[in-house]
């Protein structure tokens, strides 16, 4: 027994063309129903017949007028060979798709590199800068001791001219 899809792909290709209506119905009869009982609905085989389409084994270039493709053919001559192959394409896309947002995330996680390598660069120059301004502000409360003492030095004396010799040494 054939399937639904073959039963009516078949039908659809000893036409030259016909209606979704007239696809509906080879649907309907397909299924075992009685063509004398068919009531026409909307929409009601519409899923099937997108896949069908964007399967590409129907076209519908004019609205509501489906011909097979080529496609079509090639199932309804071997519907196993069309799915192994309908199968491997569809595979392919996956990975060309994988393929693609692999290069796309490559790209952003270079590009994030760069910023962490420039932020870095940013913070060392930060961090020099504090450096530099911790070493004038030491420089500067020992100038400010030494001002302040006229010459009477206690046991901090030691610790700032130290401090002072060791910065002009360097």
């Amino acid at each position: 027994m054939n399937s639904i899809k073959l039963e009516v792909l078949s039908q659809i290709a000893k036409r030259k063309q016909c209606s979704r209506q007239d696809v509906q119905k080879f649907i309907w009869v397909a299924q075992g129903n009685d063509i004398k009982d068919y009531v026409n609905r909307q929409g009601y085989y519409g899923t099937n017949i997108v896949e069908w389409k964007y399967g590409g084994l129907v076209d519908n270039n004019t609205k509501n007028v489906f011909k097979i493709t080529k496609k079509g053919k090639e199932y309804i001559t071997n519907p196993n060979a069309y799915n192994k192959v309908a199968r491997m394409e569809r595979k392919l896309k996956h990975y060309d798709i994988l393929d693609r947002r692999n290069d796309e995330l490559w790209k952003e996680n270079a590009e994030l590199k760069s910023k962490i390598w420039r932020m870095k660069d940013q913070l060392d120059s930060m961090h020099n800068e504090l450096q530099q301004a911790k070493k004038r502000d030491i420089l500067q409360d020992a100038l400010d001791y030494f001002s302040a003492t006229n010459g009477n030095y206690s046991g901090d004396t030691a610790y700032y001219l130290n401090t002072l010799i060791n910065h002009i040494n360097k």
